[in-house]
């Protein structure tokens, strides 16, 4: 499993970011392939967030996640134009 902590971490592991993407203090992207992570344009995630795609994580174009948001499954894919409130928490079975 790959745990990244930034922007830099992403792309130091090999995930493609296609667009500007603001991560907070204390987000964590737990994946375990580079290739099956999606990110797109105008991402902002907020502090204290977990996401996690044993599978994939796909994030669409324009996509906010609030503080203190947990969203984990085995695939986990927001689509484009969405908001995710803050203290989100979002588990499906692994």
């Amino acid at each position: 499993m790959i745990i990244c902590n930034s922007i830099n971490d992403l792309k130091q592991n090999g995930v493609k970011v296609n667009g500007e993407i603001n991560i907070s203090n204390n987000v964590k992207f737990c994946f375990n392939k580079p290739e099956n992570v999606n990110l797109g344009k105008n991402i902002s995630i907020g502090k204290n967030s977990l996401i996690v795609g044993l599978d994939k994580i796909t994030i669409e174009d324009n996509v906010r996640i609030g503080i203190d948001s947990v969203l984990r499954s085995r695939q986990t894919s927001i689509g484009k134009n969405t908001s995710i409130g803050n203290n989100m928490n979002s588990i499906a079975p692994v």
